[in-house]
């Protein structure tokens, strides 16, 4: 049984703590606990996020791609995007993977990148969302994910419906978004986000897809797949009920442009059907999984 154990030690408060882990709780001398990630509660994960940003532990240690946790969502209620109040679970999709807007103590990365595990529901309903926030819109037209309603929102909105304790531990991350339809070459642009829509590459990684960037290798445009997202089965979301997945796959929203676009109608978002990926334009209603770090 030995070699199941961790053995580890660091400060706390300019104390030297020692202790072993065992199958993901970590019991320390004089009742340090480090919990799994289900278990633990939002003060011991902030806990648990100063330690590893501090230098003193590395998460990737004691959790696990896959770990799941139960969050609990105000209902949201901006105009255009209501949702009903509902618990939901997050996964972690990886360690150390997306780059922070401004670093912490010398760190560059976001300590664990997470994401819905499944899209958002009502009672086992799916709770379906305009791209660009209303049917019909000018800005419908406008070729890029940073200027989307939807953006906004996530930032705002669906932020502000998290426990306070939770969302203050929400780290901002810089991700990339290609701005042009039909334009591989076009620079990606950097935004500033706390929650995003994943793209195509970090869903599909480097596999090939004609209806973006006319199926030229995405992996240096916006972003690299997570660990999570490698298994197929990853890639399916099924709508929320309070915490229990429903029956039936979503179709959910992607911020990745599609090559295939029209300039007298909607431009046309990447999203994931089941498995695989598809295109719809962004006066089309679909749900959402967004994800976030901590």
């Amino acid at each position: 049984m030995e070699d199941k154990y961790k053995k580890t030690s660091f400060g706390i408060n300019g104390e030297k703590i020692s202790g072993m882990a065992y199958n993901g709780d970590i019991l320390y001398k004089k009742e340090f606990v480090v919990k799994s990630f289900s278990k633990a509660s939002d003060e011991e994960i902030k806990t648990y996020l100063d330690w590893h940003y501090a230098g003193k532990i590395n998460l990737s240690d004691y959790w696990a791609v896959g770990d799941t946790r139960l969050v609990h969502l105000n209902a949201t209620n901006s105009g255009t995007q209501n949702h009903v109040a509902q618990d939901i679970n997050i996964v972690i999709m990886g360690f150390n993977h997306d780059d922070l807007t401004t670093a912490i103590n010398d760190k560059t990365k976001a300590a664990v990148s997470v994401g819905f595990k499944e899209s958002l529901g009502n009672n086992g309903g799916i709770e379906y969302e305009y791209y660009w926030g209303k049917s019909v819109s000018s800005v419908a037209n406008t070729d890029n994910y940073s200027n989307s309603p939807l953006r906004t929102w996530l930032n705002g909105g669906l932020l502000n419906a998290m426990p306070s304790t939770f969302s203050s531990m929400i780290k901002e991350v810089n991700k990339r978004n290609l701005a042009y339809h039909n334009k591989a070459d076009g620079a990606p642009l950097i935004t500033k986000d706390k929650i995003w829509l994943m793209s195509y590459p970090e869903v599909f990684g480097t596999a090939t897809y004609k209806e973006y960037l006319s199926g030229n290798d995405p992996r240096d445009y916006e972003g690299t797949q997570y660990e999570y997202m490698k298994s197929p089965s990853s890639k399916l979301k099924y709508s929320n009920d309070n915490g229990i997945a429903a029956e039936g796959g979503c179709i959910y929203w992607l911020r990745s442009p599609s090559s295939n676009y029209s300039s007298s109608g909607s431009y046309r978002w990447c999203l994931v059907n089941d498995f695989t990926a598809t295109i719809y334009g962004g006066t089309n209603t679909m749900a959402l999984a967004p994800a976030f770090c901590l």
